[in-house]
């Protein structure tokens, strides 16, 4: 505490002290002087007279030992979150740490005067004998004192010039204040209150009575100051404060706040005056209360809370890509009634609702972005104030200025908030410019969950949401109004495969489905309320086959039904009512054929009209042998909205051929029961065609069911005479699956008498090969090779190893290259070959041998057999030449005879064939016969006439095979040539098991 002046009394007689607060008395005729303790000077170094120092009452164990800390002496750093705990015990001139106690020197009963009591009133004279004399009335006595961190309460400090409680330069916080008025009476006195850290303002205090806290270590930010009764028409009081950061603000008086509020700043020291009304004022300059008209705390992304920001401030973050969650906003210390609402626009959650003064709007721990924010004043802050706010958000940066409850942001583009600046403007002032755009919203947005792609980001206002050009399905969506300002809904509903439609969904909620690979076919879509008063809704969808159809509008179908078509995006957006909309002319909607809307009749021989079949039915027989004689088709268009269109069909008479064709309704075929039906064929046109195929299939006598047919195929059988029993019929959906397989569903061939079943080899009319005309190199063997080096000279070509074309071979026909001008590469080519002699004829049929087929459709299980081994037979003789199965005479080997055998037989086991067979690699094709499961395995014991024969090395592989013609003989190609030997002998006896290729 710094004084100018302090009256100090000098006792020429010992004194007695009482307890604390007691009076202190001086005893009836003992003197006393005043002396000055000048500023600076110690109460040790007042004397009384003789030079000896006097002990000043309340000095001594109680005060600090003379040690004066000044201002400007700065405690440690940190000191202001010292626990109060000890701020008792450091207090000077309070060794009892207990607060509230007053030491001796403290008591206010002394006064000025030295007053006693009763008794012992001296006066000015020091005289208790003379009471002629009158008192002049004595102005009253302001006191205060302060309770500062870490050092307790301060000592009582009087109204005089220059006089300050607290501390300077030591970041030591006030706590507590109390202050009264000496002498004052009746409603006179003096009141106050405080701004307590977290508390705020408290009540009013009055006459001594603490203002604060004590033992919690809470700053005083803020006071008020007032006197009541005639002492405050008598009166001003003054005062200022001593602020963190800021020093001493300026004067103010009489009720006005001194000090700060919303800067978290710490009170530090005060100064009060009492001055006479007319009295000179203090006098000071700036400001004297310190607050900010409106604050605002952000809450982003990884950071958490950030501090408080102030009028014109950002709060958030920019350029971090971090999402702004919550917000509070308050208006600290406001000078008129009213306050200040806010609300925000949240991802997933939309608008929440207002929120006032410092309560949270947004979300924490929720990872949800802000996306927009309104904020208004209420009140009479209203009437004198405006508010102004803008948004940086995700990829637009700083949008314009808006105010008063104007919306700021984005709304429907899932755009994260990042920051925020807001402004209160007293009306009148100079206020930021308002003209750019302050809040990006769109009317509608939708997202699209398509196949293989899942959800996709939300699209706006006729984005495209779903994928076109990948055949991918459109499988659920999602719509909502991003910022619905009008009461209302939008509505949709989807009709999904194989489920038809949905139920109306709602704002957001999924229509279709998801994780069940179904399809969206159709979509309605539609506003309520006053929304659908002030908005159209349109719509267009984009479909599998056909693209982008014309816009659909408030709660018409888009897309098509029954159809199996799917849609793969859409397009949706709102125009304002009389505003431009999109071309709806044309077809939105497709309604496809159902069941019953296709039906089909007939006469069967016997049994005469067959009545109406619908739509996949059979109309016929099977199994009774009795011919189909005619067909009548009928299709039901029942709306406009199905595919417009003719079918026309004809049938193929017995005797009489290909009838005319005729439309539906009219009878195609015999009406007089002389002839049978033997095929058909059916055509659609108009956008019948563009949305169907039209399938259809015949049930033939001998044959059974042949395949689907479609769009005009023939189906059936002519040139055979065989009888049409049955027919069945299907509109399909271009984008429907087919019935079944386009294939086998006509043909002028007799049923085959003998047939494998399906699983194995199937016998054929006829077989050919291609690709025989290939070049010759290292490692080929064959006829082909053997014939080369036969003419080269080079040996016969015969047995294992003899037709290898290897080096040998290559370096002679690099030497019959040069010496004949042609390019030297040591390899067969077309011209070489042609240069050594032979022809075009033999370089293609030696390369791609296949023996004529001695079977036809008549032939029975048993002429396959034995066509299979006179083939066989023709090859008696014939020389062994590994890798090869040319013509009889020319050269072969065990599984190249076996080829040929079977091709006599009807049966081609390709890929294994000549060709690859005298490709490197492909030498013992015996081994790839006896691993295909195209051939059924039977046990050794079970060999019949016609089975294929295998052998085995030592180590189980295989390496030879040979036909088995009975009583265990086998004919087999084996070095050196074609022979009929037993089926064990000594030079092969391993057998490894048994090939049966006809079934």
């Amino acid at each position: 505490m710094k004084r100018k002046q302090i009256t100090a009394i000098v006792l020429s007689a010992v004194l007695a002290f009482g307890t604390a607060g007691t009076s202190l008395a001086a005893a009836p005729g003992v003197e006393y002087q005043t002396a000055v303790l000048e500023e600076g000077q110690s109460s040790q170094e007042v004397t009384d007279g003789t030079g000896e120092e006097t002990q000043l009452p309340g000095e001594g164990a109680g005060e600090n030992d003379g040690t004066v800390t000044e201002p400007g002496q700065t405690p440690a750093e940190g000191e202001d979150q010292e626990p109060s705990g000890s701020d008792e015990t450091a207090n000077p001139g309070n060794p009892s740490g207990e607060e509230g106690t007053e030491q001796p020197g403290d008591s206010q009963d002394q006064g000025e005067s030295g007053e006693t009591g009763d008794e012992g009133n001296t006066g000015e004279s020091g005289n208790p004998e003379d009471p002629g004399e009158v008192e002049e009335p004595t102005a009253p006595v302001l006191m205060y004192r302060a309770h500062v961190q870490s050092y307790g309460w301060n000592e009582w400090a009087e109204n005089q010039e220059d006089t300050w409680i607290g501390t300077e330069g030591e970041a030591k916080r006030l706590e507590a204040l109390e202050l009264k008025i000496d002498g004052a009476e009746g409603e006179d006195g003096i009141e106050y209150r405080a701004h307590v850290q977290s508390y705020g303002w408290q009540d009013w205090k009055k006459n001594g009575e603490t203002a604060g806290t004590t033992g919690q270590t809470k700053r005083l930010e803020a006071v008020q100051i007032r006197l009541t009764g005639t002492l405050a028409e008598k009166y001003d009081i003054y005062y200022r404060t001593h602020v963190e950061s800021y020093g001493w603000l300026n004067w103010t008086s009489n009720g006005e706040k001194s000090g700060s509020l919303g800067y978290a700043k710490r009170l530090e020291a005060i100064e009060i005056r009492l001055v006479e009304k007319g009295g000179a004022a203090p006098e000071g300059e700036g400001d004297s209360y310190k607050y900010p008209v409106i604050s605002y705390n952000a809450h982003s992304q990884s950071i958490g809370w950030q501090g408080e920001r102030f009028n014109g401030q950002q709060a958030g973050v920019t350029g971090q890509a971090k999402r702004m969650e919550a917000i509070k906003i308050k208006l600290p210390d406001s000078e008129y009634e009213g306050g200040i609402e806010y609300q925000t626009h949240v991802q997933s959650i939309g608008w929440q609702g207002w929120k006032k003064n410092g309560e949270l709007a947004g979300t924490t721990g929720q990872a949800k972005r802000l996306e927009a924010i309104q904020i208004r004043l209420t009140g009479d802050m209203a009437d004198y104030y405006d508010i102004y706010y803008r948004a940086h958000v995700q990829s637009y940066g700083w949008l314009g200025w808006t105010s008063n409850g104007e919306k700021a942001g984005s709304a429907g583009y899932g755009k994260r908030l990042e920051a925020l600046e807001i402004r209160l403007v007293k009306k009148g002032d100079e206020a930021p410019e308002i003209g750019a755009e302050s809040y990006k919203y769109s009317l509608v947005s939708y997202s699209a969950h398509s196949q293989s792609v899942g959800w996709q980001t939300a699209k706006y206002d006729n984005e495209v949401a779903g994928v076109t050009g990948q055949a991918k399905r459109l499988e659920a969506i999602k719509i909502q109004i991003p910022d619905n300002t009008y009461e209302g809904s939008i509505e949709y509903r989807t009709f999904v495969q194989s489920y038809g439609w949905q139920d109306w969904k709602r704002d957001g909620q999924i229509a279709g489905t998801t994780d069940q690979a179904k399809r969206m076919e159709a979509i309605q879509i539609q506003l309520t309320g006053a929304l659908k008063d002030h908005y159209d809704v349109y719509y267009s969808v984009h479909m599998s086959k056909i693209g982008w159809i014309n816009y659909a509008s408030n709660g018409e179908i888009a897309g098509s039904t029954d159809l199996s078509k799917r849609i793969e995006a859409i397009r949706i957006q709102l125009v304002e009512k009389g505003g431009k909309a999109p071309d709806t002319s044309g077809q939105k909607y497709i309604e496809g054929y159902q069941t019953a809307d296709f039906t089909y009749s007939g006469t069967i021989q016997g049994k005469g009209d067959s009545g109406a079949v619908q739509m996949g039915g059979t109309l016929g027989t099977t199994g009774q042998g009795k011919r189909l004689e005619n067909i009548t088709l009928h299709l039901n268009r029942r709306t406009e909205n199905m595919p417009e269109g003719e079918i026309t069909y004809a049938t193929h008479l017995s005797s009489l051929g290909w009838q005319e064709a005729t439309g539906l309704d009219t009878v195609n075929g015999c009406t007089d029961g002389k002839y049978g039906m033997e095929a058909v064929k059916i055509s659609l046109s108009g956008d019948l065609a563009k949305y169907y195929d039209i399938y259809y299939r015949a049930h033939v006598e001998k044959y059974g069911w042949l395949g689907w047919a479609k769009n005009g195929q023939a189906a059936g059988t002519t040139d055979i005479g065989y009888r049409l029993e049955a027919l069945q019929i299907r509109l399909v959906s271009k984008d429907a699956n087919a019935p079944g397989p386009n294939s086998n569903y006509y043909t002028n061939l007799k049923k085959r008498r003998y047939q494998n079943p399906s699983q194995y080899y199937q016998i054929k009319d006829s077989i050919t090969l291609t690709g025989g005309g290939y070049n010759l190199s290292y490692g080929f063997e064959g006829v082909k090779v053997m014939q080369v080096i036969r003419r080269l000279g080079l040996g016969s070509g015969i047995g294992m190893g003899g037709a290898f074309y290897g080096t040998n071979v290559q370096n002679a026909v690099r030497n019959f290259q040069r010496k004949n001008g042609l390019s030297q590469t040591g390899n067969v080519d077309l011209l070489t070959w042609l240069k050594l002699g032979f022809n075009q004829v033999q370089w293609e049929q030696w390369g791609a041998y296949v023996s004529p087929m001695k079977v036809n459709r008549d032939s029975t299980r048993s002429d396959h057999i034995e066509a299979m081994i006179s083939t066989a037979y023709s090859y008696m003789g014939t020389a062994y030449v590994i890798g090869a199965s040319g013509p009889p005479g020319t050269g072969i080997d065990c599984s190249g005879l076996v080829m040929q055998a079977l091709y006599g037989a009807g049966l081609d086991i390709s890929p294994i064939n000549p060709v690859r067979h005298a490709h490197p690699g492909y030498e013992y094709e015996s081994r790839n016969m006896w691993a295909s499961p195209k051939f059924k395995h039977v046990p050794y014991s079970q060999r019949q006439r016609g089975d294929l024969i295998f052998y085995q090395n030592s180590s189980g592989v295989v390496i030879h095979v040979a036909i088995y013609l009975g009583n265990n003989q086998v004919i087999e190609s084996w070095p050196n040539q074609v022979v009929v030997w037993p089926v064990q002998n000594g030079q092969r006896s391993n057998i490894k098991g048994v090939v049966r290729p006809f079934v």
